[in-house]
């Protein structure tokens, strides 16, 4: 059964995992480090969910803000942006790309690396952010190929089985050091509970602090893959369609300059002015809308269940469908994000249509008991990153061979579907602003 109606799907998904609604054992992937939050289901999802949650908070999201801030000022002061005034960039997806994983490595594992860094591990056959870039690349192959695959004698399959391995040993050794930082705390009497500002450091705290009741070694290191690989991989496809959005869409976009000038001024931009940045927020909201990263979504009722949708052509009218225990039910992401009665005109880039929704809205994320842990994470990450940018850079596409901005997103902006939904290489053009 497929959906593609948000009224079904926020009634589904608010019963996932914590009524007759529940991922079923053959739609689950990504487990191959490990059981973790996205993989898990029934009781074994509440406690990934009750360990990792907390992991989350303000602080996080203040050191995101100030992470991303920071890597874009090495961005700005590194060779490939010293050009001039107008810089044309063949694949602008590589800046984004190493943004996101900059700030999850930092925030999320406290690697706090460099914008032109490359450090080397202990015993790692590359450096870690080489590594992580690797395993993500090739996620697809490591979850339809079986184990043996890995073992053919190529040299990209060599790469990739060790490239698994580095990241492998580089996690296990990470949560032993954390492990044992908890219990010398504990020893001397101390708390349990981490002080570190990383997503890392509080989940390893918080599962010790369960006892027995906590992540084992490899549930510890199946949540620490998952969220290195959603932490990065789909925000960075995100931003830089945004910004070709923008480009394609010129008075959208000075239409959010003028608001960051009147919000932010010349003073640096802080978390502070994180809710005052709606229409940024808005932008990132709409190209996920379009470009939707996970765009499927497997789930099946562990009982009988009857699911209420209004009539297409009259919607005070609702009708009731039957969905047996056992069916598999795809929730299509792109078809929902879509639906023209809950989006008017579907197809088009209007950021001001978020105006008066709130994230609970952004489907992208999920919806319901299961939403995405790191949305907040990911949205502030965003609004920075944008913020800075659209501040300094007027962004703009070369036309020539395209008759029209519409011909040219269909060409740069086709969507391919993998492990997740993302465009090839995007060409874009930096303008420097007057300010700057």
């Amino acid at each position: 059964m497929y959906n593609a109606s948000p009224d079904a799907y926020k009634q589904m998904m608010a019963q996932d995992s914590v009524g007759d609604i529940d991922k079923p054992a053959d739609a689950v992937t990504l487990t191959f480090f490990g059981q973790n939050v996205v993989t898990s289901t029934g009781a074994m999802w509440k406690k990934h969910r009750k360990i990792a949650a907390p992991a989350f908070n303000q602080e996080t999201y203040a050191d995101v803000w100030n992470v991303t801030a920071s890597l874009y000022h090495q961005m700005q002061s590194s060779e490939a942006w010293k050009a001039g005034d107008v810089i044309n960039f063949p694949a602008f997806n590589r800046f984004t790309t190493r943004m996101a994983l900059l700030v999850i490595a930092a925030c999320g594992f406290d690697m706090r690396i460099g914008w032109e860094e490359s450090p080397s591990y202990p015993g790692l056959h590359s450096t870690i952010d080489q590594v992580i870039v690797t395993v993500s690349s090739n996620l697809l192959i490591r979850i339809v190929a079986p184990e043996w695959v890995l073992s053919i004698p190529s040299a990209a399959m060599r790469t990739i089985k060790v490239a698994y391995a580095d990241l492998r040993q580089y996690l296990t050794a990470e949560i032993s050091s954390k492990r044992a930082d908890v219990q010398k705390r504990k020893a001397v009497g101390g708390m349990t509970e981490s002080t570190d500002r990383n997503v890392f450091g509080r989940l390893v705290a918080a599962s010790e602090a369960e006892g027995s009741a906590g992540l084992d070694e490899s549930e510890l290191m199946g949540n620490l893959f998952i969220f290195l690989f959603a932490g990065h991989e789909t925000t960075a496809h995100t931003l830089v369609v945004t910004l070709a959005l923008l480009a394609v869409h010129p008075e959208e976009q000075e239409r959010i300059y003028r608001h960051v000038s009147d919000v932010v001024g010349d003073r640096e931009p802080t978390f502070q002015d994180f809710s005052d940045l709606n229409p940024v927020l808005h932008a990132f909201s709409e190209a996920m809308r379009l470009y939707p990263p996970a765009y499927v979504q497997i789930r099946s009722p562990t009982a009988d269940v009857v699911i209420q949708y209004n009539d297409v052509d009259r919607p005070e009218i609702t009708h009731d469908v039957f969905v047996a225990k056992g069916t598999m039910m795809c929730m299509d992401q792109v078809g929902l994000n879509r639906n023209p009665r809950m989006f008017p005109q579907p197809d088009e880039f209007i950021p001001s249509r978020w105006d008066g929704k709130t994230t609970d809205d952004l489907l992208p994320f999920s919806f319901g008991p299961r939403v995405c842990l790191g949305k907040k994470f990911a949205l502030v990450e965003a609004v920075c990153f944008l913020t800075h940018l659209l501040r300094d850079w007027r962004v703009e596409i070369d036309l020539s061979g395209f008759a029209s901005f519409q011909d040219w997103r269909a060409e740069h902006l086709y969507p391919t579907m993998g492990v997740t939904l993302k465009t090839g290489d995007v060409p874009l053009r930096m303008v420097k602003r007057s300010r700057c």
